[in-house]
């Protein structure tokens, strides 16, 4: 009879839980509290993941597909710096967490981080080449009563 002990560490990593802020193409933020897996990780965003930090003073980071522009994902939400220019396009559904830039630990977002980046990414955003480079047109709910 073998000894089927595994290492303590290991069982509490798979049972950790982290919550996150789910970004789907086409959809506004969900809330979600996952599994502190790689491999939930990978399945939120269809592949293998990369890391994106965000221009903010916090540990927050995007988590989306390594080849989602490669691949042809749709284009999902721009990043912008502080000047309001836009830096970057995120393609694929992806997910926001902690990840401290000293660590190699995912930990879960506060609520007031959950607040701010689901207004930040409230709206879905539609992306237009113009003479002067590109730019994102948030996509507002248009089923609103209009007065006449």
């Amino acid at each position: 009879m073998t000894n089927s002990i595994t290492n303590p560490n290991e069982i509490t990593d798979k049972k950790d839980k982290i919550t996150i802020l789910m970004i789907r193409a086409g959809e506004p933020p969900e809330e979600m509290t996952i599994e502190n897996t790689l491999e939930a990780k990978q399945k939120l965003v269809g592949g293998y993941i990369e890391m994106y930090y965000l221009p903010t003073d916090d540990d927050a980071v995007i988590i989306c597909n390594e080849e989602g522009k490669i691949n042809g994902l749709p284009l999902n939400r721009g990043i912008f710096d502080e000047k309001k220019r836009l830096v970057e396009i995120i393609a694929g559904d992806f997910f926001l967490c902690n990840a401290p830039r000293d660590s190699e630990d995912f930990t879960s977002l506060s609520p007031k981080q959950i607040e701010k980046f689901s207004e930040q990414f409230k709206y879905p955003e539609q992306f237009i080449r113009l003479n002067q480079g590109i730019v994102a047109v948030p996509i507002k709910d248009k089923h609103k009563d209009y007065e006449r």
